[in-house]
């Protein structure tokens, strides 16, 4: 997707990979960096793992999340608790987070990089429309996903043993 909008000029962002290199499947990572070397994708940074994921989310403007095998994507719960606007692809769990909150919200399509950059190319040009619709989200995903909630129902479930 960035590949693509970057051959059709679109270039004016930064984009930042968060997220350590994992030694069980290190071909991820190596991959991702020799193919945005290769591409000239000046505008893609890789700052490996972190401990300050709250900083960087207070920093950038949106958050594109994509996944083929996650279980839960806490990391995208975590932006839309910070009201960043997340482009997200309709990976299971990816649609099971956004449709708890927002219903029909705009995913694309996993494998799909033409989706992707049609995504994020519609982000850029109506950054207003995502902002807004973000902060709307922001309380829904803290009500839902919040510790109060989670304590909540702790207690229910604990109550009823």
């Amino acid at each position: 997707g960035i590949q693509l909008l970057h051959e059709q000029g679109v270039s004016d962002f930064d984009f930042y990979f968060v997220g350590r290199r994992n030694e069980a499947e290190p071909w991820r990572y190596d991959d991702c960096v020799s193919f945005c070397k290769t591409h000239g994708l000046d505008n893609v940074r890789f700052l490996g793992g972190r401990a300050d994921v709250p900083a960087i989310l207070q920093n950038i403007d949106a958050f594109v999340y994509s996944s083929d095998h996650d279980t839960f994507g806490i990391a995208l719960v975590e932006a839309m608790a910070a009201g960043l606007p997340v482009i997200v692809n309709d990976w299971d769990v990816m649609q099971e987070i956004v449709s708890n909150i927002q219903g029909d919200y705009p995913l694309w399509k996993t494998g799909q990089p033409e989706s992707l950059a049609k995504l994020l190319a519609d982000y850029l040009s109506h950054p207003d429309t995502y902002t807004k619709l973000s902060l709307a989200i922001q309380t829904l995903v803290r009500k839902q996903y919040g510790i109060r909630t989670h304590i909540e129902t702790l207690h229910r479930i604990y109550s009823s043993l």
